[in-house]
């Protein structure tokens, strides 16, 4: 989820600074988030997405989904020694996408005291992502074919001949899912306030409270939607301590850790009845109780300022995410709404910054200002996306 005062209007990568007493600070972020078309599974290995949501209709997976081919199964394989029934394989449902996400952040904060700086803003998301389908490698005309053209298994022949395209599409449309077709939309996240309160401030040490509340005015779990980011709507508490150390005026080392508490909340889901039910039918929704696993943030970083206002700094980040938990009323099986929702992912941060406000001060600046650019990438993971994000920061004091 993005946060807004991830960073802080800083003048160095995880900065334990605040701003000067009654100064504003109007800031914005842009950024595009690429990659998420790739997973960590719950083995920590990278796959694609594509890859993740294909199924096989081998012969063994058609029995568990229609129970009649059992019958023809058994009467393919009594011909020749080939066992042809086994080796009967409609092919690979792929489900391709290509997700990507582009933000917007605008955020203004002020400076209450020397040691208080409060913030608010919000997060603006462009989503898009091509979703296309495909049937690939059936063999199924091949041994049709080899069975020597017995009528009393055309029948079951012309029943299993089916577009498993339209076959998904049609079964979605009965449960009352959304189509899985391409999308571009605009999404307005979750409001922030953030406040930062300095708690110490020593010849080369610096200590800083970092304080954002995240409310739900954005948009949550769409339980008829397979495709949505799903990724707003909820109320959140993230409580940072940043510290810094600066070792020679050109340095600044820091170290954070954070916890981030996710509020108990009610969201309408389909609950599963089994571990084979992949896709809930539409009676099985129910207003659940959620309690969203809470986050344990780490991170080490290290600013370098090479030349005049110019800044180099580079970072690494550990993230533990708990597990999901969800109850209900009416005895189903709420355990498995919370399989792989507990996640693991390290970040390496690499960012450049330009910083004028030295330069304003002596007069050879117009306005006091920060630009920053910074490069955060998901290296690896457990139940995560490989998350690759370019993003802009431009800072104004006044």
């Amino acid at each position: 989820m993005l946060l807004l005062l991830s960073t802080g209007p800083a003048r160095a990568m995880d900065s334990a600074e605040t701003l000067p007493t009654k100064i504003n600070s109007p800031q914005i972020r842009m950024g595009v988030v690429s990659g998420i078309g790739q997973k960590y599974t719950s083995q920590g290995d990278l796959v694609t997405l594509s890859d993740f949501n294909s199924i096989e209709f081998d012969s063994s997976t058609l029995v568990k989904i229609e129970p009649q081919v059992r019958q023809l199964v058994n009467v393919l394989n009594q011909y020749g020694h080939q066992e042809l029934g086994s080796a009967l394989h409609l092919g690979v449902l792929r489900l391709e996408t290509q997700p990507e996400v582009s933000y917007m952040a605008p955020l203004h904060a002020y400076g209450v005291s020397e040691k208080l700086t409060i913030a608010v803003g919000v997060p603006i998301l462009k989503y898009n992502n091509k979703i296309t389908m495909s049937q690939t490698n059936s063999n199924l005309n091949d041994i049709r074919a080899q069975s020597g053209g017995v009528q009393e298994l055309d029948a079951a022949f012309d029943r299993l001949d089916v577009s498993l395209v339209q076959t998904v599409q049609e079964e979605l449309a009965k449960k009352g899912y959304k189509p899985l077709a391409s999308r571009s939309e605009t999404i307005v996240g979750d409001l922030q306030l953030a406040a930062l309160s300095k708690l110490l401030k020593k010849d080369r040490h610096a200590i800083t409270l970092k304080s954002i509340l995240s409310l739900p005015t954005g948009p949550g779990d769409d339980p008829d939607d397979l495709a949505d980011l799903g990724i707003y709507g909820q109320t959140a508490l993230d409580e940072t301590i940043v510290y810094n150390y600066k070792p020679h005026h050109r340095w600044v080392l820091a170290g954070k850790a954070g916890y981030r508490y996710m509020l108990d909340d009610q969201i309408v889901k389909r609950v599963p009845k089994d571990e084979e039910d992949s896709l809930p039918a539409a009676d099985s929704k129910e207003k659940v109780n959620r309690k969203t696993g809470d986050t344990i943030q780490l991170n080490t970083s290290a600013n370098f300022t090479f030349y005049k206002n110019w800044a180099l700094a580079a970072g690494y980040e550990i993230a533990f995410k708990s597990e999901d938990r969800y109850s209900g009323g009416q005895g189903r099986r709420y355990d498995l709404l919370s399989k792989n929702t507990q996640s693991e992912a390290h970040r390496t941060r690499l960012g450049i910054s330009y910083d004028t406000t030295a330069a304003y001060f002596a007069k050879q600046a117009l306005i006091p200002s920060i630009i920053s650019y910074e490069f955060i990438d998901t290296i690896r993971g457990m139940n995560v996306e490989r998350q690759t994000i370019h993003e802009l920061w431009i800072t104004l004091f006044f």
